[in-house]
Parts: structure tokens; C-alpha cells; sequence
């Protein structure tokens, strides 16, 4: 597998961004395609099928919150990096509840870029080892890519599922933060991000509304997460 995806669709209307990263990835040998407004990127993303997309927020015609609601409708799970200038914490996290893989915030620097394409591209290739876990009355399916409780579908997403999939399989174990970091979100050692953390809290959230009451995700401070039995 190559460590970058063959073809990359960027959403993003700013002409100046557009031409950098232009050059920036005749540079690295991507493929890209541009366009500048939600409607015609959402038609694209359907009919030539991008490896990954990079998604500005701000668009005309069509935001990138309603584009990334619409394509995870459809079932298309192409990798989404979210690219935006909005500061507040509470959009990071709904462009993660709505299915983005990671973000990054502008002004940004090209090679923090091409780490985060890197990181998205590998853990969206990576391949789950078991193919059913099961825990009393919830299961994971890695085949069909379902999470239940007593029957009832949790939709997570691919991120959220692949650490819930992680803690799972280290179940009464303490998972370093940086091996979730490294093995899960793709990211290189010494890497700083508050991407696994808002992941962690969709998790938590996505749990207790559908009433999991076999297993508590709980953070062990400065080094990582353990996945406990309730009892």
C-alpha cells in the first residue's frame, strides 16, 4: 500500500490556499482535484469516488458540515480531513461526531499537512485481527463494521470505531495514550493532538445514550485509557 492516497478532492474556496497546495502536492506527487464550492465537490465525491478529501467549512452553496452529513448518509466512507479557520473547540468536535477522520486548523504548516494525510491514509487501511468481539449483551462486528447493545445498532464512526475496537482488545488493560496515538490515529511519536481525546468523548456519549452499562471507558492521568468491567 502506498503511503498516500492515489487521488485527494480539496473543497476550499480561498484562491491563494488553492495554489499553494497546487504546488505543494505536484511537490509530493499527489493527485488532487479542486473545487471551490460544497455542491458540485459533493457531486465529485460521489462520481469519481477521491481517496481522501479535504474539506474547508466555510463554503459557498453548500457548508462542510451539511457536505460530510450528506456523504456519511449516502455510506461513503472516504477519509475526510476537515480544513478550517474556526478556532472553537465545539466545531472540531461535530466535524468528528459527523464523521471527519481529523482536522486542521488554518494557518497550518505544510509538512504538519502531509503528516496528518499520511496518518488518516494508514490507520483507514489498517485491518482488525478479530472478527467479532462480544462483551454480555454488546458486540463488535469488524466484518460488517456494527456496533450493538441488546440488539440496537451504536453508530460510530470509522475512527471511533477502530479505538473502541483498540480498548476493547486491551479490555482491564492500560493503553498508553501514545501507542492510541501511534497504532490507531496514525500519528508519529511526540505528536501532539487534541483529535484522540474529542474521539474519546463522542465514544463516552454515543455509549450512554444507547445505555451500556457492561464497560466504562476511564482515563488514567498522564498516561492513557483502560476500558473496565462494570459491575
Amino acid at each position: 500500500m502506498s503511503s498516500i492516497p492515489g487521488q485527494i478532492l480539496v473543497v476550499e474556496d480561498d484562491e491563494a490556499i488553492i495554489q499553494m497546495l497546487k504546488c505543494f502536492f505536484e511537490t509530493e506527487g499527489i493527485s488532487a482535484i479542486f473545487t471551490q464550492d460544497g455542491e458540485k465537490a459533493l457531486e465529485q465525491a460521489i462520481t469519481l469516488k477521491p481517496e481522501m478529501i479535504i474539506l474547508d467549512i466555510i463554503l459557498p452553496k453548500l457548508d462542510g458540515f451539511t457536505f460530510l452529513k450528506t456523504l456519511r448518509k449516502q455510506s461513503i466512507m472516504t477519509p475526510v480531513i476537515m480544513l478550517t479557520s474556526k478556532m472553537e473547540i465545539s466545531d472540531k468536535i461535530l466535524g468528528l461526531k459527523l464523521g471527519a477522520d481529523d482536522y486542521i486548523t488554518k494557518p497550518f504548516d505544510l509538512r504538519e499537512l502531509i503528516a496528518r494525510i499520511k496518518a488518516v491514509w494508514r490507520r483507514s487501511h489498517k485491518e482488525n485481527h478479530a472478527d467479532l468481539i462480544k462483551l454480555g449483551d454488546f458486540s463488535l462486528d469488524c466484518v460488517r463494521r456494527e456496533a450493538k447493545f441488546k440488539n440496537n445498532l451504536i453508530h460510530f464512526t470509522k475512527t471511533e470505531f477502530d479505538i473502541l475496537y483498540f480498548l476493547l482488545s486491551h479490555k482491564e488493560e492500560v493503553v498508553m495514550r501514545k501507542d492510541l496515538m501511534f497504532y490507531v490515529l496514525g500519528y508519529g511519536p511526540g505528536t501532539t493532538s487534541n483529535t484522540l481525546i474529542m474521539h474519546i468523548s463522542n465514544i463516552r456519549q454515543k455509549l450512554k445514550k444507547a445505555h451500556v452499562n457492561i464497560f466504562s471507558i476511564d482515563a488514567v492521568t498522564g498516561v492513557g485509557y483502560i476500558l473496565k468491567f462494570l459491575t
